[in-house]
């Protein structure tokens, strides 16, 4: 209410998708033996890093770094072992709010003498969220629209023969599926 005596309507602008990002970067180094360490960076804008805030001012800033733990984990294939590090920007919301996880374990598979990598590191553990079955596995829940990127080089040692093909995703109606 307005000094006045009147009420005061304010309009809030919505959001677009653009302005919720989740941005992942980091840089892997993979050993012959297929083991895998490094360091990820993961920033969080818009609502995300919000309501990431607003359970810290709920809870406490452990439980921020438990949920995001939990959520990395489900991102990143099996084997691979990612614990929060530390966070930054949690209680300033003018900045990005960003979690250092450092990684370690094995990403590969061996096949012979060759490593089998996974095409993309954070979504190995992906699923389909419309199945064409009868039942349904995931609820639809629409939640806050958002925009996610990646970018995760991965740093092999010198000497390893690299006879991998490039396969391009083609989206074929419900699925992905790749070309050679």
């Amino acid at each position: 209410m307005a000094a006045s005596g009147k009420v005061e309507s304010i309009l809030t602008p919505p959001q677009e998708n653009k302005d919720n990002t989740v941005v992942r970067v980091g840089s892997l180094a993979i050993s012959p033996q297929g083991t895998v360490s490094g360091t990820l960076k993961v920033g969080f804008t818009g609502q995300e890093a919000l309501l990431l805030r607003q359970m810290a001012l709920r809870t406490d800033a452990n439980s921020v770094k438990q949920e995001l733990e939990r959520m990395i984990a489900a991102q990143v294939p099996d084997g691979v072992v990612a614990r929060i590090d530390h966070i930054s920007g949690l209680d300033d919301s003018t900045k990005q709010l960003v979690a250092v996880v450092p990684v370690t374990g094995s990403i590969t598979n061996l096949a012979g003498s060759h490593l089998v990598l996974p095409r993309l590191f954070f979504e190995t553990k992906e699923t389909d969220p419309f199945p064409a079955e009868d039942s349904r596995l995931l609820p639809s829940i629409c939640t806050i629209p958002r925009r996610s990127r990646s970018r995760s080089p991965m740093c092999f040692p010198a000497g390893l023969p690299s006879k991998a093909r490039s396969r391009t995703p083609v989206r074929d109606g419900k699925r992905m599926r790749h070309t050679s």
